[in-house]
């Protein structure tokens, strides 16, 4: 398999390819057993139970993302106060025939069920939004030296910026304000209804209201819940760098969408009014 091309994440997909060699290595550097009946594949990770109760992830990085910042998993294990799976251990090497690094971490199996999409999380109780709030406020007063990667890429100004003037070239996106995000702020991420957050590889310093607005955006199908959202993430959402990052994640959707996506027209209202608010 050759080692230059395509980004790893697209000639590798694990959904697709069989990595049963990667899969030996971890058992035997882990010393556990997999129970591969119950795996979760991805395009560039793949999870599992273990036969000691615990989940081990295993990561595919392409040689272009650097090293510097190390892996997620286990440099988030040291944020104290957070409802997140404890981590136990983890290794990685490199795969000079397929170009890639491999990663595995072993965590603590998750407590309640990924919410997976906004439609579940109408029926959450008064106490998750609340442990949602706390959590992201714990979160943000976090100090690291990591530098967030959504979406893979390293957040900074000058990345929001270029997506959102692509759309909107008329708007200040200065950052006034970083704090530490998840970066990766889904629901499929968050659990339910006892609020737990996992996948904590991309987190790091990012402008305030990133992870509120991913997941108010992530929202946008079912609108009470965005809505909902809105109205228990608003401090960060309607902050002048919560509105940036809004705009931002709208943006990169209306690049390349059409109004043959459901939430096509809501999201062009609400960036069109969020691109006059930050002109003014």
């Amino acid at each position: 398999m050759t080692t230059t091309g395509a980004p790893a994440h697209q000639r590798l997909d694990l959904r697709k390819v069989e990595v049963d060699d990667v899969l030996d290595r971890v058992q035997a550097t882990l010393a556990l057993r997999l129970d591969t009946e119950g795996s979760v594949r991805k395009r560039r990770s793949i999870g599992f139970p273990s036969d000691r109760g615990t989940w081990v992830r295993v990561d595919c990085r392409g040689l272009d993302r650097p090293l510097d910042q190390g892996w997620g998993t286990e440099a988030a294990s040291g944020i104290t106060g957070l409802p997140m799976p404890a981590w136990h251990q983890g290794a990685s090497w490199l795969d000079t025939e397929r170009g890639v690094r491999w990663r595995a971490d072993e965590t603590d199996l998750i407590v309640g069920r990924p919410i997976g999409k906004p439609q579940a999380a109408q029926e959450l109780p008064l106490s998750w939004w609340a442990a949602l709030s706390s959590a992201l406020n714990t979160l943000a007063a976090y100090k690291t030296y990591r530098r967030a990667t959504p979406d893979l890429e390293p957040a900074t100004g000058d990345r929001f910026g270029a997506a959102i003037a692509k759309v909107f070239p008329d708007v200040d996106t200065t950052i006034t304000e970083w704090t530490t995000a998840h970066a990766d702020f889904n629901w499929p991420n968050l659990t339910g209804p006892k609020f737990e957050v996992f996948d904590w590889e991309d987190f790091g310093a990012a402008p305030r209201g990133l992870d509120a607005a991913t997941l108010w955006f992530g929202s946008l199908r079912i609108p009470e819940v965005a809505d909902e959202v809105m109205e228990r993430l608003q401090a960060n959402l309607e902050s002048r760098d919560g509105q940036v990052m809004r705009l931002w994640r709208c943006a990169e959707f209306l690049a390349w969408a059409t109004d043959e996506e459901p939430e096509y027209t809501a999201v062009r209202e609400v960036a069109a009014r969020l691109a006059r608010e930050l002109a003014n």
